[in-house]
């Protein structure tokens, strides 16, 4: 199966392990960069997704929701990477500072989220995120 099925069928962990191999085999690949970061776009929202049925179980391992939100994290940094590099080979890229931005407007939103689920649990409500 190549690339474009994997990507058109959301099977990103045998997208990334093909897209890793072409970087490795040439490291100047901007589009194996771009795809890259967008394996690891699709990596989080897949991650956050799971992460929100984790938080509606009431009987869920805590353990697992913040193993989810720390992978979803990671996804992110790991996007940002990708899309940077991809950019720094060709700054002409409009696909990847598309995907950067995207990946920055994730992690920003994920920041600001955490940072007032702390403001109300410091100022006294019960927090069930």
């Amino acid at each position: 199966m190549g690339l474009g099925a994997y990507l058109k069928t959301n099977r990103n962990e045998p997208a990334k392990q093909l897209l890793t191999e072409v970087i490795q085999a040439s490291s100047d690949s901007a589009t194996a960069y771009q795809y890259l970061g967008y394996c690891f776009l699709q990596i989080n929202a897949r991650l956050t997704d799971a992460s929100k049925q984790a938080a509606d179980n009431p009987d869920q391992n805590p353990a697992l929701l913040e193993s989810l939100k720390a992978d979803a994290q990671s996804a992110l940094g790991e996007a940002v990477k990708n899309y940077s590099k991809a950019i720094e080979i060709n700054d002409k890229d409009w696909q990847a500072y598309r995907g950067l931005g995207v990946a920055y407007m994730l992690q920003a939103i994920n920041q600001k989220t955490t940072s007032f689920v702390k403001w109300l649990s410091n100022n006294g409500a019960s927090v069930w995120i």
